[in-house]
């Protein structure tokens, strides 16, 4: 049985206050990327399908308040495209004395830093996942 979303936060708040850190503070993810493929048409096809669709999935999900405008990700410096030839996902779990690390390869991965602009990487390797 799942708990409301309130409840869940109520749940996580009394945690918090007890002296538990969340998950997100002990995993890290890293990103391995092999060399950028510059120009590529495959990043301008996609760069140009996501800004196509985007307002048709935004339209579906009208009661969520989304943190950038379709306005912003318009325009070409907030929203880049690269292709890099592989990808790969590392992510690590350090916990107390528990050390766990799994890496794969992905097809794509979204980055942002701060509010500057946000990248989509694809890999040249692979077919695009549109749900990755």
């Amino acid at each position: 049985m799942s708990l409301h979303p309130t409840e869940e936060l109520l749940r996580l708040a009394f945690y918090q206050t007890l002296g538990s850190r969340k998950l997100s503070m002990h995993v890290r993810e890293d990103y391995q990327v092999t060399a950028e493929i510059i120009q590529s048409k495959r990043a301008s096809d996609i760069h140009e399908l996501v800004l196509e669709r985007l307002p048709l999935f935004l339209y579906e999900h009208t009661h969520s308040r989304t943190k950038v405008s379709i306005n912003w990700l318009s325009n070409p410096s907030n929203f880049i495209v690269k292709t890099f030839g592989k990808i790969a996902v590392s992510r690590q779990l350090h916990f107390s004395d528990l050390r766990l690390s799994k890496s794969h390869e992905v097809s794509a991965v979204a980055k942002r830093q701060g509010s500057g602009p946000i990248q989509l990487w694809v890999a040249g390797n692979s077919q695009v996942d549109m749900y990755e």
